[in-house]
């Protein structure tokens, strides 16, 4: 049983105790302490194996997007043009009920991959890569498996 689970069995059975019972004994249980899970992060090698395997300019603009500013898959698929300053390389904040949110900076070869995308945008449609979640997804699953490396949008924010 993981660590996490047993955390939450105690916890709920001292709320019981606590609010049902009366009784206070927390003392009497042990609560295991997180263990720290190790982080997988991607080598330069895999990274640029991926990279070199997207044809599209779009994914390949949305991966140096991803992995430069380090901005999430819903985010990415959400940027206007308005949402990006484009002279400063920045994603200026923008208002989330969810998370607090902070600027953030893109390099210039995401820039450069941006442009290169620039002219296969529906002009009709204002979001910077004109795509959701589950499109993106799909492309850097079935792009993993024919490279051999898994590469996803949460791990390029690492």
């Amino acid at each position: 049983m993981s660590d996490s689970i047993q955390m939450r069995i105690i916890g709920a059975l001292c709320i019981f105790f606590r609010d049902f019972l009366d009784r206070e004994v927390m003392d009497a249980f042990e609560m295991p302490s997180k263990s720290a899970k190790p982080t997988d992060v991607l080598s330069k090698e895999n990274l640029q194996t991926f990279y070199s395997a997207l044809e599209n300019p779009k994914y390949k603009a949305v991966f140096l997007f991803a992995a430069t500013s380090g901005l999430r898959s819903s985010k990415l698929c959400q940027l206007t043009i308005d949402d990006i300053d484009e002279d400063k390389l920045l994603v200026p904040d923008k208002e989330s009920s969810i998370k607090e949110t902070w600027l953030t900076f893109y390099n210039d070869e995401a820039a450069e991959a941006f442009e290169a995308f620039k002219p296969e945008r529906d002009p009709d449609d204002d979001r910077v890569f004109q795509t959701t979640k589950q499109p993106l997804n799909w492309k850097f699953r079935r792009v993993s498996e024919e490279v051999g490396v898994k590469v996803t949008i949460q791990k390029l924010r690492r």
